[in-house]
């Protein structure tokens, strides 16, 4: 089998065992009822992305974790600014400035 075969075949049986156990845990049960999209193995990279950068992490260390080529793709895919992050970012810069005329 060809390289490229023999890693869609290991996605695929990953994906189906991830199906599995996502059936076993009650997750795709009432999926269609709450208007959610079929539950996928892809999803778990996407939810520790985000999660990873609204955590801290820096972008570079996010990219090498996700194997990506360049920062600026996985802050394309992956950096959703939400109205909570952006208020935390304002309270960050507010905290900062405060500091710095305080200090003077």
């Amino acid at each position: 089998m060809a390289p490229i075969q023999e890693m869609a075949a290991q996605y695929h049986a990953l994906q189906n065992r991830f199906r599995q156990i996502a059936d076993e845990c009650f997750l795709t049960e009432n999926q269609e009822d709450m208007g959610m999209a079929e539950l996928r193995f892809h999803d778990l990279r996407h939810t520790y992305a985000v999660n990873s950068l609204r955590a801290g992490d820096d972008i570079k260390t996010v990219q090498e974790n996700l194997g990506h080529s360049t920062a600026s793709f996985t802050l394309s895919t992956y950096a959703h600014a939400t109205p909570g992050m952006k208020r935390e970012s304002a309270n960050r810069m507010n905290q900062f400035i405060h500091n710095l005329t305080e200090s003077h």
